[in-house]
C-alpha cells in the first residue's frame, strides 16, 4: 500500500524510536532481501519508521511451519535446525549458526544464576518433540550457556523433596501451575514432617515464569509462600518470548510494584499495530505485538506477527510491553500435568463432528488444598439433541486427558475437566466479541 499513513501524534514517539535501531534494521532488511521471500520485495530506501511499516510485509507463523527454508538469508556459514514446542499447531523450525543458540533466556539472569558451583534447574520440557531436530527447551539452553547447570524434572512429591533437598540452588522454570505444584509438594512435605524444615532453610532460590498471563498478586503470593518454605525471599523473573523469535522482554519482580512491565530486550524491535488494518497506532495504545529480531544471520524474523495483543510504553528511558492477552483461538492452555492448544482442540472437533466451534477456558486452582478445575465453554451455531451433546462432552474430555501428562501430579492435584456446550445465539455473541 503506496498509501501515506496519518499517523496519531504519538507516532513521533515511535520515529524517534526507530531512528536508535534504524542501523540495525537496515541490516535486517539487507539480510531479508536475500531471502526467498523478501527477494519479491523492492529495496527501498526507508529512513523513517512509516517507511519501514509500508515497505515491509507482515510474516505469519504459518511460514515458519510450512516453508521456513524461505526465510534463510543466503550465507556461506553452517546452520542448524531448531523447533518450537508447537503448543498451537504444528512446530515452527528456524536455522540459526551452528555456534549459537535461540536467545531464549535472557541475558540477566544467566548472569545472576551462573556464579553458582552445582546450580540445578527444574523444567518439564527436556524431551524433544521429533528426534530430526532440536528442541530448544530452556533446560537445554541453559547448559548450552552455562554447562554447570543440571536439570531434573519432578513428577511427583518424592521427587520434588529429593530435588529441593540436594541442591545448593535452584532455579524453577514453569508456568505459574508448575511452580505452584512443586511448593505444593514441600508444603505437604513439611507439613507431616515439620523437624525436616531446617534442611530446606537458607537456600537461594530464583524461580522464572515464562507465564505472560500472570498477575502481580500471584507473584506476591508465589513470593510470600516460597519465603515461608525456605526462609529467604525468592527472586522471580517473568519472561516473555517466542522459541521462534528469542527473548522479548523481562520483568524483575518488585513487592512495591502495581503492574508487570517487561523490558524489551535490545535485540527485539517492537511495533504495536491496529488488529483490524495492521497499521501503526500510537504509544500506549492496545494492538497486535509485531517483533522484529535484529539477528542477520540463519532465519531473519522480520515484522513477525505474534497475534498477542499489548502496548509498548517508554518510561524513563526505557521501552517497556505491557503484555494485555492471548489471540483467543491460538491460546495454549497450561494445567498441572501438562498443556495443550484451544487451535488443536477446535481442529479435532472439526474433524470429528463436522461442526465449527468457539473455545473457552478458565483454569482455577486452589494451590492451599492442591486443586485444580479446568472449565471448558464449548459454543456451537446449531443446537444439538442430547445424545450428540454428551458424545461431544466426552469428546473433549477424554482428548485433553490424553494430550496432556497423566500422573501422580494431577491424582494428588485433585485435578478436574468440566464441559458445557452452549449454542445458537450464545455462539453468535461469542464468535462476535472473539473475533480478533
Amino acid at each position: 500500500n503506496s498509501a501515506i499513513y496519518k499517523f496519531p501524534l504519538t507516532i513521533k514517539t515511535l520515529e524517534t524510536y526507530y531512528r536508535l535501531y534504524k542501523e540495525r534494521l537496515l541490516l535486517v532488511c539487507q539480510a531479508f532481501y536475500k531471502t526467498k521471500v523478501g527477494r519479491e520485495y523492492q529495496k527501498k530506501d526507508i529512513p523513517s519508521y512509516s517507511a519501514f511499516a509500508q515497505s515491509l510485509p507482515l510474516t505469519e507463523g504459518q511460514l515458519l511451519r510450512e516453508k521456513p527454508k524461505d526465510l534463510i538469508a543466503n550465507g556461506s556459514f553452517k546452520l542448524k535446525k531448531f523447533s518450537s514446542s508447537g503448543t498451537t499447531g504444528t512446530q515452527k523450525i528456524i536455522y540459526v549458526p551452528e555456534n549459537m543458540a535461540p536467545d531464549i533466556v535472557p541475558q540477566n539472569v544467566l548472569d545472576a544464576v551462573s556464579k553458582y558451583k552445582n546450580p540445578l534447574f527444574i523444567g518439564t520440557h527436556s524431551k524433544s518433540p521429533e528426534p530430526e531436530y532440536v528442541y530448544w527447551a530452556y533446560e537445554n539452553i541453559y547448559r548450552y550457556h552455562c554447562s554447570r547447570f543440571q536439570a531434573k524434572e519432578f513428577y511427583n512429591m518424592k521427587t520434588a523433596i529429593d530435588i529441593a533437598k540436594g541442591s545448593e540452588f535452584l532455579i524453577i522454570y514453569d508456568y505459574p501451575s508448575g511452580v505452584q505444584r512443586f511448593l505444593f509438594y514441600i508444603s505437604q512435605y513439611l507439613d507431616q514432617h515439620p523437624i525436616e524444615r531446617s534442611r530446606f532453610k537458607k537456600k537461594v532460590i530464583a524461580i522464572e515464569i515464562c507465564g505472560e498471563q500472570i498477575e502481580i498478586n500471584s507473584l506476591r503470593q508465589l513470593s510470600k509462600k516460597t519465603s515461608s518454605l525456605f526462609g529467604i525471599e525468592p527472586v522471580i523473573w517473568v519472561s516473555y518470548g517466542l522459541t521462534e523469535v528469542g527473548n522479548v522482554g523481562i520483568y524483575r519482580y518488585d513487592k512495591k510494584d502495581r503492574r508487570i512491565l517487561y523490558e524489551v530486550d535490545r535485540n527485539i524491535f517492537l511495533e504495536i499495530l491496529d488488529v483490524i488494518n495492521h497499521k501503526p497506532i500510537g504509544v500506549k495504545k492496545e494492538g497486535e505485538i509485531i517483533l522484529t529480531s535484529l539477528r542477520t544471520q540463519g532465519t531473519i524474523i522480520c515484522r513477525y506477527r505474534t497475534r498477542d495483543i499489548g502496548r509498548l510504553i517508554f518510561e524513563k528511558g526505557k521501552k517497556y510491553l505491557k503484555f494485555l492477552k492471548r489471540d483467543p483461538r491460538t491460546t495454549t492452555v497450561f494445567i498441572a500435568g501438562g498443556k495443550f492448544s484451544m487451535l488443536d482442540l477446535r481442529n479435532v472437533i472439526i474433524d470429528k463432528f463436522h461442526i465449527l466451534p468457539t473455545i473457552e477456558v478458565k483454569r482455577k486452582v486452589i494451590s492451599s488444598k492442591g486443586k485444580e478445575t479446568l472449565n471448558i465453554d464449548t459454543y456451537l451455531p446449531t443446537k444439538l439433541d442430547n445424545t450428540s451433546t454428551i458424545k461431544i462432552k466426552e469428546f473433549i474430555v477424554d482428548w485433553v486427558t490424553k494430550e496432556v501428562w497423566i500422573g501422580p501430579g494431577i491424582k494428588e492435584g485433585k485435578f478436574k475437566i468440566i464441559v458445557k456446550i452452549h449454542s445458537d445465539s450464545m455462539y453468535l455473541k461469542k464468535t462476535f466479541r472473539l473475533k480478533v
